[in-house]
């Protein structure tokens, strides 16, 4: 399972850097230095941190672990026990806090999905009962560049 969590983690990531419509020429991010390690935490309860505080606690699903990166950019956090339903309730939930989508993609195993509002960036995850969501600040403050 915890292999599903990473390929899940790096689907996020790999998505929100295809499809950052809000990205233009010269801007840089850095998805793959030793910047972004970080630590696990597996943890039952809602974390209440710097990130979450910019997201509304979902109603369904089971905390299953937390991901703290060192660079203190972002942040991901793991829910179990999550029907595809359950997430797309999240989803219009996290609409009606003022996040918007700007890239989705799906295939019959997993869906992305890439939110924004104001500067926080999330890159949400779900497959087979698990939602996988990466709470970023300040994207344009990293180091990959668009060309």
């Amino acid at each position: 399972m915890r292999k599903l969590m990473s390929i899940i983690l790096t689907v996020c990531i790999l998505l929100f850097a295809v499809s950052c419509s809000t990205a233009k020429q010269g801007d840089c991010f850095d998805l793959t230095s030793e910047s972004n390690s970080g630590e696990y935490n597996f943890i039952s309860e809602w974390p209440d941190n710097e990130f979450t505080h910019y997201v509304p606690k979902p109603e369904y699903g089971k905390v299953w672990y937390t991901y703290s990166f060192n660079n203190r950019e972002a942040f991901s956090i793991s829910l179990e026990q999550i029907s595809e339903e359950e997430s797309n309730l999240y989803i219009e939930k996290l609409k009606s806090f003022g996040y918007v989508i700007f890239g989705k993609a799906s295939n019959d195993v997993s869906t992305g999905i890439n939110m924004v509002k104001d500067n926080i960036y999330l890159s949400i995850a779900y497959s087979d009962g698990v939602l996988g969501m990466m709470i970023i600040k300040e994207i344009a403050s990293t180091t990959y560049c668009i060309q």
